[in-house]
């Protein structure tokens, strides 16, 4: 699995379907074929004992949204039962929630392996 370095690549917040598109378009590195990462993908990046982000320290990411108000992550893992809603990350603590697919958020794409 490859992240992208630059964490906030969009330079914007946008609601669920905006997010899968937008990675779904993007070219990376010379590298097409992105996505959003899953719930448990983004939690295996996160260090709770960190804070503003919960990040590992000396993590190589740039532009980690960290600011109140745009500091959400969206997963490509949808709630369960809920075709609404999907998990979020909110990068400062490290919190894991669910949110209604109409919200903006922040996205962080993923390249899986060759």
């Amino acid at each position: 699995l490859t992240w992208a370095r630059n964490a906030n690549i969009f330079e914007k917040a946008v609601p669920y379907e905006e997010a899968v598109k937008l990675c779904q378009d993007v070219e990376i590195g010379g590298e097409k074929g992105w996505r959003l990462p899953t719930r448990d993908e983004l939690i295996i990046l996160l260090d709770t004992s960190e804070s503003g982000p919960a990040l590992p320290e000396g993590h190589p990411f740039t532009n980690v949204l960290v600011n109140v108000g745009n500091c959400d992550y969206w997963t490509c893992s949808e709630c369960e039962g809920d075709s609404k809603s999907a998990w979020m990350v909110r990068m400062p603590s490290g919190t894991v929630m669910d949110s209604y697919k109409f919200m903006n958020a922040g996205i962080w794409p993923v390249l899986d392996g060759n």
